[in-house]
C-alpha cells in the first residue's frame, strides 16, 4: 500500500513538473503575438490563425492531463457496449487522411465486417488515434500504414503497422511510458502523452497493448479487446 501511494505520489510530482514546463511555451507565445498585436507590430489576417493554433494545443494538452489524472486515479469511465470495430476503424482513418495525403502515406485497412468487441467506443476510438498519429510521424514519403483487425478465440486484436524506420530494443520497452519520445519525434507536435494514455485505457478495457518490430522493416503496434459474446 506504501509503495503504491509513493509511485502514485511520484507520478503526480512528474505531472506537474512536466505541466510546468510544456504548458509555458504556448502561454509564452500566445502572449509575445498579442503584445505585438496592441503594438501594431503584426496583421490580425495572419495572427490571429496562429493564436487559434496555439489555443488548439493548449486544449489538447489539457485533455491528456485529464484523462491520464483519471487514468491515475482509477476513475476512467467505460460506457461499455458491443459494437463493430469495422465504422470505428474507418472514422479513425477518415480523421487521418488529409494528414497521411499531405505526408505522402498510403492508408489500408484489413478489417472484417462481422467483427464485433466490447468495449467504449470513444475511448478506444481515441487509442486507434493516437497509434495512427504516432505511426505517421515515423513513416517516411512513399510508406504505408495498415489497421488490420483479427478475431480471437475471447479477444480481438487491432494491429497498426507501418514501414517507417522500425523499432529498437529500447523504444519497444518505452514507447508507452509517459513523456517518452524517441529522438526522431523530439520536436514534433504532441504531449508524448498519447501511448501512455493509449495503454491505460486498454488496460482498463482488460485488454493488452504491446509494440514490436516487423522482419520486413518498420513497427507493429497491437492491443486486445474483449470479444462480444
Amino acid at each position: 500500500m506504501a509503495g503504491s501511494l509513493s509511485q502514485l505520489f511520484d507520478a503526480r510530482r512528474e505531472l506537474v513538473a512536466w505541466a510546468s514546463h510544456d504548458l509555458r511555451a504556448p502561454i509564452a507565445n500566445m502572449q509575445a503575438m498579442l503584445e505585438a498585436l496592441e503594438d501594431g507590430l503584426v496583421e490580425p489576417e495572419t495572427t490571429v490563425p496562429v493564436l487559434r493554433e496555439q489555443v488548439g494545443v493548449l486544449s489538447a494538452l489539457v485533455d491528456d492531463l485529464f484523462e491520464l489524472a483519471r487514468i491515475d486515479a482509477g476513475a476512467l469511465t467505460l460506457e461499455l457496449r458491443e459494437a463493430l470495430l469495422e465504422p470505428l476503424v474507418d472514422s479513425c482513418l477518415r480523421g487521418v487522411e488529409a494528414d497521411a495525403r499531405r505526408r505522402g502515406v498510403g492508408l489500408e485497412a484489413n478489417v472484417p465486417d462481422h467483427v464485433k468487441a466490447r468495449f467504449a467506443p470513444e475511448k478506444v476510438e481515441r487509442v486507434l488515434f493516437n497509434l495512427l498519429t504516432n505511426a505517421l510521424r515515423h513513416t517516411p514519403s512513399d510508406g504505408t500504414i495498415a489497421v488490420r483487425v483479427e478475431q480471437l478465440a475471447r479477444e480481438v486484436q487491432v494491429s497498426v503497422e507501418d514501414t517507417g524506420e522500425g523499432l529498437d530494443e529500447e523504444a519497444r520497452q518505452r514507447m508507452f511510458d509517459r513523456f517518452w519520445r524517441a529522438d526522431p519525434a523530439r520536436s514534433a507536435r504532441g504531449s508524448g502523452l498519447g501511448l501512455a494514455i493509449a495503454r491505460g485505457i486498454v488496460e482498463a478495457h482488460g485488454g493488452r497493448i504491446w509494440a514490436e518490430a516487423r522482419p520486413e522493416g518498420g513497427a507493429k503496434v497491437a492491443f486486445t479487446l474483449p470479444a462480444a459474446p
